[in-house]
C-alpha cells in the first residue's frame, strides 16, 4: 500500500487493482461465477464513491470495504446455499489477500474503538476492529447494491444467479431445469427476510 505523499487526491481504487484479492476472497463456486457479481457490484460502489481515497487511512478502508461486501456475499451463500465460508479466515483475507495493514486499520477505526463490543472469545484486536469496520460498513454497501440494481428482488435474483456449478450427468427420467428458472421458494424466501432487515452480518 502506498504512503500518503504518494497518494493524488480522488484516488480510486479500480477492480483491476483489487480483483487478485478479490479472486481470493470471494472463492466460493467451482466455476468462478461469484467473481462477475463481485465486480458488478465494485461498480456501483465505485459510481456511488465509496471506492475514492485521498490518503493511504481512507484507502485502507476502501480495501474494508471490499472486505464488507465479501463478507455480505459469504452471508448470502450461509443463508441460500448452505455454503459456511470466509468468517474464519477473515484475519487471512485482510492481510495477506487484501493488503490491509495492522497500522493503517488502527488510525481507520480510532482511539474510541472497543474491541470488547466486537471480539468473541479469543479474537485479536486486528480482528476485533475489521469487524467494527464491516458493521460500520455494510449498510450503506447494501443500499448502494441493491439500489444499483433497482430494487430487492432483482438483488436477490442476481445473487442466485451467481451460483453456477458443474452440471451433472442427468439421471433417467430427469427433467433439465429450464434456464430462466426462479430460485427455490425456500432459500429465496430465508435470503428476502435477510435483504428486508438490511442484510445483518450472521
Amino acid at each position: 500500500m502506498s504512503d500518503n505523499a504518494n497518494q493524488a487526491p480522488g484516488s480510486v481504487l479500480t477492480w483491476d487493482e483489487v480483483k487478485d484479492g478479490a479472486s481470493e476472497i470471494f472463492n466460493v463456486w467451482v466455476l468462478g461465477s461469484e467473481m462477475q457479481w463481485a465486480e458488478r457490484a465494485w461498480a456501483m460502489l465505485e459510481k456511488a464513491g465509496l471506492t475514492t481515497y485521498r490518503d493511504a487511512v481512507e484507502e485502507t478502508l476502501v480495501r474494508v470495504r471490499l472486505l464488507a461486501l465479501a463478507t455480505l456475499y459469504w452471508d448470502f451463500c450461509r443463508l441460500g446455499a448452505d455454503e459456511d465460508i470466509g468468517w474464519d479466515d477473515l484475519n487471512e483475507h485482510a492481510t495477506e489477500h487484501l493488503g490491509i495493514e495492522p497500522f493503517r486499520l488502527a488510525q481507520v477505526v480510532g482511539p474510541a474503538f472497543e474491541a470488547d463490543d466486537y471480539g468473541t472469545e479469543g479474537t485479536g484486536l486486528f480482528e476485533s476492529a475489521l469487524r467494527h469496520l464491516i458493521v460500520d460498513e455494510r449498510p450503506a454497501i447494501g443500499s448502494v447494491v441493491i439500489n444499483g440494481y433497482g430494487d430487492a428482488w432483482t438483488f436477490l435474483k442476481a445473487l442466485f444467479a451467481s451460483i453456477k456449478l458443474p452440471a451433472d450427468p442427468p439421471e433417467d427420467g430427469d427433467e433439465e431445469p429450464a434456464a430462466d428458472d426462479e430460485p427455490e421458494f425456500t432459500p429465496a424466501a430465508i435470503v428476502m427476510g435477510w435483504i428486508m432487515e438490511g442484510m445483518p452480518c450472521r
